[in-house]
């Protein structure tokens, strides 16, 4: 049993700005319970105009003492002082940049260490903002929920305590590894801090060899706030057999969501359903067993686009993992108008500004990647297979859409279908291995047109008896 540990603020993520919050680190091994002080708040704030502060403390951590420790400030580019002084003027020109921290130790005798402390050698996290911590063991929902020692027990108490506004904006709501969580769902009504360095976040704790934390059961979370700014969902499963959607946020104008390495499995509809977002972010996501489809960005319905909501727009996904979707009318990642019917009406579209890129996707009902809604999207370095109505689909109104060096390959259908209206598309750079059907499939049964199309650099191997390109029912120009 690890008896002795460091508290310190390594690897400290500072912002040169006047108001950067204080940064709390919690340990992450079991052992810690051992300890005395369990958590341990560290200063990285600008006290005087740009001036950093830094305050830590070791604790018989491998016999060293805080002594004459080197502290290190640094950007991602350069160094910018390494000394013994914990104060550290931010020069000129270096305004809004993340500031990092690290400390070499001294032990009692002066000794520098050659090694580096920070938040991946040292077995913690940095965290900002108030901490809330759930455990649905040992955890009681008659605690305050503020310490690993005092944790509450449910995603329902939490949920009311949002409701109630006992948990603030900026504010960390933890469950623990290893632990399954199974009560009512996780109804999210916070607005972040207005700054994307102090977000609301949905994540983990605990010993990181342990499973994600499970939500299941009658348990998924639901943004259900307008003018919600700076979430970060991660490090999560939720694994639903009886709910539509297990991470949905369909309120008015919200900004900055951020969602990675969350596990989806089981849901009756989608893994993720957003709109009406301004910059989201989904990485590093597994996504399987879908009663419908993966991630669906949708468009605002007429009476939504009335009241003044605004498109979702400037996106990312990026490095998911989605398989085994609706056998009939599932897509891996959709982009979709709210009334598919109607794309003619672009109060239903989405925005503008959307990046598909380093997804693997398989086992789909429809299309691997369907884009029919949005403009200036970008689909690259994908690698898609198994889908019954096409790998990659585009339409209905799509714009500005580049198809870039991706792998296609094992489809039902034919590789790439685009039908009408649609404009600006470019086919680039792409592996395709043809079994059924044809590379690229354009137009459809209907009129319409399909403006400006550009192909080339693809590689093909053609195994299928049709021809390798079709264009037909639609006026083709350019």
């Amino acid at each position: 049993m690890i008896k002795y540990f460091l508290l310190l603020i390594c690897s400290t993520h500072i912002y040169a700005s006047s108001l950067s919050p204080a940064i709390t680190a919690y340990l992450l091994s079991d052992d810690s319970v051992d300890m005395k002080a369990l958590n341990v708040t560290i200063k990285g704030k600008v006290e005087v105009a740009n001036v950093i502060t830094l305050d830590y403390d070791f604790i018989n951590y491998k016999g060293l003492g805080e002594g004459d420790s080197v502290i290190v400030f640094a950007t991602e580019r350069e160094e910018l002082q390494r000394s013994k002084n914990h104060t550290f003027l931010i020069p000129e020109g270096y305004d809004g940049e993340q500031i990092f921290a690290w400390v070499y130790p001294a032990d009692i005798n002066g000794n520098i260490s050659e090694e580096k402390y920070d938040a991946d050698n040292s077995g913690m996290e940095l965290i900002y903002g108030d901490i809330f911590y759930l455990d649905s063991r040992n955890g009681n929902d008659l605690n305050d929920g503020k310490s690993a020692l005092t944790p509450l027990k449910t995603i329902n108490r939490v949920s009311k305590l949002i409701q109630n506004g006992f948990i603030q904006d900026g504010s960390n709501i933890l469950f623990k590894r290893g632990e399954i969580f199974d009560d009512k769902y996780f109804s999210i009504a916070l607005s972040g801090d207005k700054t994307k360095y102090n977000p609301l976040v949905i994540g983990a704790y605990g010993d990181k060899n342990l499973a994600k934390p499970i939500f299941t059961g009658g348990s998924y979370i639901y943004g259900n706030q307008a003018f919600a700014e700076h979430i970060i969902v991660q490090d999560i499963a939720i694994i639903n057999q009886n709910v539509g959607t297990s991470l949905s946020f369909n309120r008015q104008d919200v900004k900055d969501l951020r969602i990675s390495r969350v596990d989806f499995d089981g849901a009756k509809n989608n893994a993720i359903t957003l709109n009406s977002v301004d910059g989201y972010l989904i990485e590093d996501c597994n996504v399987t067993n879908m009663g419908l489809s993966g991630i669906v960005i949708y468009g605002n319905k007429d009476i939504e686009f009335d009241a003044g909501w605004l498109p979702i727009t400037n996106g990312i996904i990026r490095r998911n993992r989605i398989s085994n979707l609706s056998p009939t009318n599932g897509d891996g990642i959709t982009l979709h108008r709210a009334d598919a019917s109607d794309f003619l009406d672009e109060k239903n579209n989405i925005g503008a500004n959307h990046l598909i890129e380093d997804n693997i996707i398989h086992g789909c009902g429809e299309n691997a990647i369907d884009i029919t809604a949005g403009e200036a999207i970008i689909a690259r370095h994908n690698e898609l297979y198994d889908a019954r109505q096409g790998l990659i689909s585009i339409g209905h109104g799509a714009k500005n859409v580049s198809i870039d060096s991706n792998y296609l390959h094992d489809g039902s259908y034919s590789a790439v279908t685009i039908g009408h209206p649609a404009s600006d598309i470019g086919l680039f750079n792409n592996i395709i291995e043809v079994t059924n059907r044809r590379a690229f499939e354009i137009g459809s049964n209907d009129n319409g047109n399909i403006d400006n199309i550009r192909m080339y650099n693809n590689t093909i191997r053609h195994l299928s008896q049709n021809e390798v390109v079709r264009i037909s029912g639609v006026t083709v120009k350019n």
